[in-house]
């Protein structure tokens, strides 16, 4: 069961890396991101890059290196995943002030 849910990861990956290098060439992507032709090749066979290479083909393909390494977050660098809005502080109503609280106000803006 393990052997699978690892060999499923793999696979993800390998489709990550496919889509990085999109229409281009192997032989091009690899000399973009200087990993040798071959062992670009065996990523794609399967084989899992090394933290060294893995960040060299986010570099050369713009990507985040955690979308392309475990799929998760924006694909893209620069694009930023969906933050919920934190509501802001709101000042009281108009009403709640006073006419001393502004003149206090005034008188420190003054002096």
């Amino acid at each position: 069961m393990l052997k699978v849910a690892i060999r499923d990861k793999e696979s993800q990956l390998c489709n990550r890396l496919r889509e990085v290098i999109g229409e281009e060439s192997v032989a091009s992507f690899s000399r973009r991101c200087s990993i040798g032709d071959s062992t670009l090749r065996k990523y794609l066979d399967g084989a899992v890059p090394s933290a060294i290479n893995l960040v060299a083909i986010a570099d050369a393909g713009n990507v985040n290196i955690e979308w392309l390494a475990a799929g998760r977050g924006p694909k893209l660098r620069g694009a930023s995943a969906h933050i919920p809005m934190i509501p802001q502080a709101v000042a009281p109503p108009a009403s709640t002030f006073h006419i001393e609280d502004i003149e206090r106000v005034e008188m420190t803006i003054e002096s």
